[in-house]
């Protein structure tokens, strides 16, 4: 079986969750994957081997980061501790892009109400229930406990 590492995407400042299951696809496809994933060398290798995959698959994960991803992984030549300092940098990262997005979208909604001076009452009316569902509709698919709250707290306004 042939890898596609040509539809292979780069890692950069967003885009760490797609990043990662695509990347640990291609590993698992290539036949790299121990040296991340494994939690100990098999017995059938040597440590001179098991040290040379590790370097493949550090030089092979490079091959699909960005220059300001790469500065933070260039000198690592242990797999699974480039894969962990990875996912300290971008996992928490993405998952502070989806507490963002609530924010955004109120203030789409108070964007709305600064319109009441100049529209009429029934505009006005239906634009903000219509903003209203919208919002706890997007918060919602979000899915965090919060992030419902939220939306609760928008139905009562």
């Amino acid at each position: 079986m042939e890898a596609r590492a040509s539809k292979m995407i780069n890692l950069n400042d967003s885009n760490y969750r797609i990043w990662r299951n695509k990347m640990k696809d291609l590993l698992f496809v290539t036949k790299l994957h121990l040296p991340v994933f494994s939690s100990a060398k098999p017995h059938s290798k040597t440590d001179e081997d098991w040290e040379f995959e590790h370097q493949q698959v550090c030089n092979y994960v490079r091959q699909f980061v960005d220059d300001n991803v790469y500065n933070h992984i260039c000198g690592e030549n242990d797999a699974k501790i480039m894969w962990s300092k990875l996912e300290g940098l971008y996992a928490s990262k993405t998952d502070n892009n989806k507490l963002f997005s609530p924010t955004k979208l109120e203030q789409m909604e108070y964007k709305d109400k600064s319109l009441e001076g100049q529209l009429g009452g029934s505009e006005l009316s239906s634009m903000e229930c219509s903003a209203r569902v919208s919002l706890k509709a997007n918060l919602t698919k979000i899915g965090s406990s919060s992030i419902n709250k939220c939306a609760a707290t928008f139905d009562s306004l």
